[in-house]
């Protein structure tokens, strides 16, 4: 019986302590103001002219409607495109 060596594991990366310096440099959070973007679906475009208060409603009532939730959902894509974007 041939025993074959334990492959090798690469040692963990450390961790770089949280610093001051390095929250200026590295933000954790992105504040941003929710709109629609101009080049967002011309259906996005629809609801928000329809409805006055997107993408600002509350949302204190959680039983959205189909258009409600389809316009939020592109908005959140959207908005995740752009940052990941931004990032690469």
């Amino acid at each position: 019986m041939r025993v074959e060596p334990r492959p090798r594991v690469p040692a963990p990366t450390p961790v770089k302590p949280l610093t001051a310096r390095r929250l200026r440099k590295e933000p954790p959070i992105g504040i941003g103001r929710s709109g629609v973007p101009a080049k967002a679906p011309l259906d996005l475009h629809w609801y928000a002219k329809t409805h006055a208060a997107f993408p600002n409603e509350s949302m204190f009532d959680q039983f959205l409607d189909d258009n409600q939730w389809e316009s939020y959902r592109v908005l959140g894509d959207l908005a995740g495109r752009a940052v990941l974007a931004e990032r690469s």
